[in-house]
């Protein structure tokens, strides 16, 4: 069975796994935590500019075989300190705007069942097969 839940919910991802769902309260808390841990780790990074470079990444297909490699370069348009000020441990939480959908299934049948509550609750229609 799978209902959607009333109360407000926050995403609070782990990297690219499945993270937590955290209520509206705790999220506020947390946000206030995530925020001091950004603040220190600005500080610290800093500090030790001379160990940094930017990051930038792109796709290459080495035998058909999709692979992410990982780039620095003197990039004009955008410096460590750029890099440093976008750093932000709170962007990683968000609000779930579409709510929060419990399911009482294993995961198939939930996954399932979520999806077709979903379509019911906002009215929509699920993509049509080809």
């Amino acid at each position: 069975m799978t209902e959607k839940s009333l109360d407000k919910w926050f995403d609070f991802p782990a990297g690219c796994y499945c993270g937590l769902v955290v209520k509206e309260a705790t999220a506020k808390k947390l946000m206030k935590i995530l925020y001091r841990q950004t603040q220190e780790i600005k500080e610290f990074l800093h500090q030790h500019k001379e160990d940094l470079a930017t990051s930038n990444w792109t796709l290459v297909y080495p035998c058909g075989k999709q692979t992410a490699i990982h780039y620095t370069y003197a990039d004009p348009f955008c410096s460590v300190d750029d890099r440093i000020k976008l750093y932000d441990k709170t962007a990683a939480m968000t609000y779930l705007k579409e709510g929060l959908y419990v399911s009482t299934e294993t995961y198939t049948k939930a996954n399932e069942e979520v999806k077709e509550k979903y379509y019911q609750i906002t009215g929509t229609e699920p993509p049509k097969e080809e």
